[in-house]
């Protein structure tokens, strides 16, 4: 003769109705998020009141820029070695990461709110577009 014995659960046997979805699934996955490759030039524009923005956004030219010239010389010295197949590649790469690095430094450099970096707390407060 076997005894089935019932075991009271603490979980409810009925769940709460879900809330309304507002929005697709981007809205709920990634909220603020624009799409995947937004990018803009104003994320350059050295038109600002603000110094420190003004800062940032010079830094973001300065390392565009260096980062340009060690490609251009880096082709250079393919074609001077006459390594026409690495001139054509590494141009194609070269203009490939432009765009790339130049996305990226936009999207950090548009980030706002206190973060902590190395064990630093960053803050930045919202900036004018202007």
């Amino acid at each position: 003769m076997s005894r089935i014995h019932t075991i009271q659960s603490d979980f409810p046997t009925e769940l709460p109705p879900r809330p309304n979805q507002s929005g697709g699934w981007k809205d709920r996955n990634c909220p603020g998020m624009r799409t995947c490759w937004h990018f803009s030039w104003d994320e350059y524009s050295l038109k600002t009141n603000d110094s420190a923005t003004l800062c940032r956004r010079l830094c973001m030219w300065f390392v565009l820029g260096i980062r340009t010239a060690i490609n251009i010389l880096g082709i250079v010295f393919l074609a001077s070695r006459g390594l026409i197949v690495s001139v054509i590649i590494d141009s194609i790469l070269g203009a490939l990461g432009f765009f790339f690095i130049a996305w990226c430094m936009a999207r950090i450099g548009s980030v706002q709110g206190t973060r902590k970096v190395l064990g630093v707390v960053v803050v930045s407060y919202a900036r004018s577009r202007s």
